[in-house]
């Protein structure tokens, strides 16, 4: 009887020990996995154009899209329509984020913020510039990071 509480006991204290570290390196490894996802997908938009969005966005009911507190997206259908007409009149963009932040909360699943400033060339040469905070709800499904949820918001312009 001594024989089996010790081991019970042993086992008992192992799995407590074991149980915070695998915790930690798992939101550290989901936040970095998060942001490689949001610096590949600047990349991709840079080489791509607007087209590179729809890898990005989850692709199932659940997505939707807002900008500056209206909900410009519904679903992934009105995203995909959007992008498309972007790309045929888009010569070439560029997303920077900065100040990246990643919380985590679940393995699956985070919540994304990063100040933004965007760049896009259309046809004819004009140059129209963005900037403001984005944040969005990333999940993690068998296309890799996806975005479920993305909301842009860009200041008042300030009068002089």
């Amino acid at each position: 009887m001594y024989r089996f509480a010790r081991c019970a006991a042993l086992l008992f204290l192992c799995a407590g020990c074991q149980s915070g570290a695998p915790d930690a390196w798992s939101r550290d490894a989901v936040a970095e996995e998060v942001r490689s996802m949001a610096l590949r997908l600047c990349q991709d938009l840079e080489r791509e154009g607007p087209e590179a969005w729809l890898s990005y966005f989850e692709d199932g009911s659940r997505f939707y899209m807002a900008y500056d507190g209206a909900v410009n997206f519904p679903n992934i259908e009105a995203a995909a329509q959007r992008v498309r007409e972007m790309d045929a009149g888009v010569v070439s963009m560029k997303l920077s984020l900065s100040e990246l932040r990643v919380d985590v909360l679940a393995h699956e699943l985070a919540a994304l913020g990063a100040s933004y400033t965007e760049q896009m060339v259309v046809e004819g040469g004009e140059t129209l510039s963005f900037n403001g905070y984005l944040t969005a709800v990333v999940v993690r499904n068998r296309a890799g990071w996806q975005l479920r949820s993305l909301h842009w918001s860009s200041p008042e312009p300030t009068e002089p």
